[in-house]
């Protein structure tokens, strides 16, 4: 791309779009250097982005959105240092990203300006298996890892300082969760774990986030989505329906045993659970 090309509409240029493109000729974004408004660079369905690494310091300054999505090569492209970038919405969704190149990524988020004004973060539809840890940007309040193959959530490692509006962890073939994996203000959040593999809904994940939510008047506070996963109906949903009913409508879609609505259940039936 020649420079020249933009000489008469970088100086109010705003969103700078790149769609169906191959890059492995263009080794370089330099052209770039000129805009002096950009706020927001897309690349989407694009062939090697390795270019990505080529961003100038000035560019990045300006940029409030990053979007590289449905792109091949940035599995393997140095990320740009981000140092002098401010980002509010990085959105990194579709390109095959592992576990290793997501936290290099990270660490390079992480240790610039954008830690602190990051609010919008997607690493959905990508090649993860554990959930990158988040707890480093103190303004992060949607965070998107769907579409995924993240069969387990450890502790500590969805940890929000900012309020929270939402978390989609739907289709990640998620099997368990341990207590205590989730953190911060869900007072209004929306909390989607769709289409998921979780036989138990437990209090020491769950319970936190719901009481935040049910102390809101009636359909105002945050929800918890749990269409598709096959949740037992035995003794561990006691906690819900027989001691702390008042959660319940603060849950979507819950169902056990196949076709039981959580709000259809008898109290009553849990007598004897512990």
């Amino acid at each position: 791309v020649d420079p020249a090309s933009f000489e008469f509409t970088r100086f109010n240029t705003t969103i700078f779009e790149i769609h169906d493109c191959d890059l492995v000729a263009q080794t370089s974004l330099s052209f770039l250097t000129g805009f002096t408004v950009l706020d927001s660079l897309r690349i989407v369905d694009t062939l090697n982005v390795a270019s990505i690494a080529t961003l100038p310091a000035n560019t990045l300054t300006l940029l409030k959105e990053l979007s590289i999505v449905r792109c091949t090569g940035l599995d393997t492209a140095a990320f740009p240092d981000l140092t002098p970038a401010r980002l509010e919405r990085l959105f990194l969704s579709g390109n095959a990203l592992t576990d290793a190149a997501a936290n290099s990524i990270l660490i390079s988020v992480g240790s610039s300006s954008s830690a602190n004004t990051l609010v919008d973060f997607s690493l959905a539809a990508n090649a993860l298996t554990k959930v990158p840890r988040i707890a480093s940007f103190s303004k992060l309040v949607s965070y998107d890892v769907s579409n995924n193959v993240i069969p387990f959530i450890s502790q500590s490692a969805l940890l929000f300082s900012s309020r929270v509006v939402s978390l989609n962890l739907t289709n990640i073939a998620l099997t368990a969760i341990e207590g205590g994996a989730f953190s911060g203000d869900f007072t209004f959040a929306q909390v989607e774990v769709e289409g998921n593999k979780l036989t138990e809904f437990r209090a020491d994940v769950f319970k936190s986030m719901l009481q935040q939510m049910a102390a809101q008047p009636a359909g105002s506070g945050g929800q918890v989505l749990v269409t598709g996963n096959p949740f037992d109906c035995g003794c561990p949903l006691a906690w819900l329906i027989r001691d702390n009913a008042f959660l319940i409508p603060s849950v979507k879609n819950g169902v056990c045993g196949g076709f039981f609505r959580f709000e259809d259940l008898n109290p009553d039936s849990y007598a004897n659970c512990p």
